[in-house]
């Protein structure tokens, strides 16, 4: 049944799981007029996030349902989850929606209901925050792009989270015209003024982390896994801390390279270098407050809603060049630096700077709020309805 004026769009949302900065997107999406979303979760959780979120449908808004299925966990310098969820198809084709939203194209969940989209006539929209950044052997890039295409090719729209991830969709077959944002983003105007209430505690955070009042802080928020590389942040404080350099360095997060971590930094004997183990997001608008400058060292990241985070805080960014949001929101020079991924001097030499000139940091602190500014909810709500529209329109 086509939709008219009188009936919305009804839209089959599938994603892996909730997370603190999609769900609260569906649940906008979920309030547009003339759209009626239904969100198909893979999975309520996943071993190796700390989230507790609390999900649920809502009486005037998006309805979700978990699916049943499986999951297997992929260690390596990624941590991985591979969702199937073998009713997922009978789900959509049979559940009378005029689009369906699909995650990628990696989840074996998200093949399968693809390709019986394709199969029944039923539109689909492809929605990726992959991208190119990270190098890839042309072995696996050639075993992958057949069926990359098939995928992307065969949808109706796109959504993408970034300018690189509309790259990487329009080199698989998405039509730009038709690729709209659907970006990572959190509560920007929540956490600014959690932020801002913070900083009258400042001096009392920095106390309790055992931190100068005087001291520039650099932070880390984040998984403390391989792609993230905490371990080339931790290999440039040395650097600049042997060279009589006193900056902080707070790294907030766990996970399997936290004793390798500590361990690297008591064989070097390295100070200032703070661990405060995983933190709720309702607690992270004090260390935010208490920080000078954010960094993200990773060697894989397709967007990093943290950047998203710092930004809104009003921090100057130092971001790899692996870093997928960077091609957005990173402005060299205006609200922060880049360097090359893996290089503990470069990010040293960037650290250096930004500790060195703290009217710089300021100013580049009040670009990141500015640049961020625009990457709030509306553009991604207003982009999905458009990638759906569009979709039900070519049906």
């Amino acid at each position: 049944m086509t939709p008219t004026p009188d009936r919305p769009v009804r839209v089959a949302i599938l994603s892996e799981l909730p997370t603190p900065y999609r769900w609260p997107l569906f649940q906008r999406v979920g309030r547009l007029p003339g759209v009626d979303a239904t969100v198909l979760f893979y999975s309520r959780t996943e071993s190796d996030r700390d989230w507790a979120l609390t999900v649920e449908s809502e009486p005037d808004g998006v309805a979700l349902e978990f699916l049943e299925g499986r999951a297997w966990h992929v260690r390596g310098t990624r941590s991985l989850y591979f969702h199937w969820n073998p009713g997922a198809v009978a789900r959509v084709v049979h559940g009378k929606f005029d689009v369906v939203v699909v995650p990628g194209w990696s989840m074996p969940t998200t093949i399968w209901v693809a390709r019986h989209c394709r199969k029944f006539g039923l539109p689909y929209v492809v929605f990726s925050e992959t991208n190119d950044l990270a190098p890839r052997p042309a072995w696996r890039r050639a075993l992958r792009r057949p069926l990359v295409r098939s995928i992307v090719g065969a949808a109706s729209a796109w959504l993408a989270t970034g300018s690189l991830s509309a790259e990487h969709l329009v080199a698989h077959g998405a039509d730009p015209a038709r690729t709209f944002r659907f970006a990572n983003t959190p509560d920007s105007d929540a956490l600014q003024a959690a932020v801002q209430d913070a900083r009258r505690s400042r001096s009392q955070t920095r106390r309790e982390l055992g931190i100068p009042g005087d001291a520039t802080v650099v932070l880390f928020v984040g998984r403390l896994i391989g792609a993230k590389d905490p371990m080339t942040l931790i290999q440039a404080h040395c650097q600049l801390e042997e060279s009589g350099a006193s900056h902080w360095t707070v790294l907030v997060g766990d996970g399997p390279e936290a004793d390798s971590l500590r361990t690297e930094v008591e064989r070097r004997r390295i100070r200032h270098v703070v661990f405060t183990g995983a933190r709720r997001p309702h607690e992270l608008p004090e260390i935010w407050a208490a920080s000078d400058v954010f960094a993200l060292p990773s060697r894989h990241e397709p967007w990093g809603v943290v950047v998203n985070e710092a930004m809104t805080s009003g921090l100057p960014l130092i971001l790899s060049d692996r870093v997928g949001a960077g091609a957005d929101l990173l402005v060299e020079g205006r609200n922060g630096r880049s360097f090359p991924a893996g290089d503990a001097a470069a990010l040293a030499l960037a650290i250096a700077e930004l500790s060195a000139d703290p009217i710089a940091r300021r100013r580049m602190g009040r670009e990141s709020e500015r640049i961020v500014a625009d990457w709030g909810y509306e553009p991604s709500v207003e982009g999905f309805e458009r990638a759906v529209r569009t979709a039900a329109d070519l049906a």
